[in-house]
Formats: structure tokens, sequence, C-alpha cells
């Protein structure tokens, strides 16, 4: 689903966005190529989830270095938006 690499620095700024601000929430729901392109990280729309779903603000927030981890890994954005 990503295309290279993303920084650690990159993925903490999407989960510090996605624990803080609803409407970076709102456009990752909506249009997560966007949003994650936003923080430079490129994904295959094709390998988007049609139907996403995202963690509450709070547990990002009380979760974050699971989440880092998890999203580390190029498989992870597609289980992620699937909780």
């Amino acid at each position: 689903m990503i295309k290279g690499t993303p920084s650690k620095e990159s993925i903490g700024q999407v989960i510090d966005r996605l624990g803080s601000d609803p409407a970076f929430r709102e456009k990752m729901l909506g249009d997560p190529k966007a949003a994650l392109a936003e923080h430079g990280i490129d994904v295959d729309e094709d390998k988007i989830p049609a139907v996403r779903k995202l963690p509450s603000m709070e547990d990002m927030k009380l979760n974050r270095e699971a989440y880092q981890q998890q999203l580390s890994d190029k498989l992870g954005y597609q289980v992620f938006f699937l909780r």
C-alpha cells in the first residue's frame, strides 16, 4: 500500500494529527492519499480499503507508540483502516 519507506518522523506526525486534529481525521477518512501526502507518504490508491474507520482520538494518544510501530510496516496502514 505504501510506496517507498516513510520516515519515523512522518509517521509520528500523522499519528499526532490523528490524535488531535478533527479536520485531518476527516480528510484521512475521505481522502487518505491526500492526507498522507501532506506528510510525504505516498500510497497506492487501489490498496486503500473502501470502508475506513479510525481509532478514537483518545486511543491514538494513549497508544501512540504501538501505532507508530504498526504503521512503520507497509501493510500496517491497510490493517489500521480496518479497525
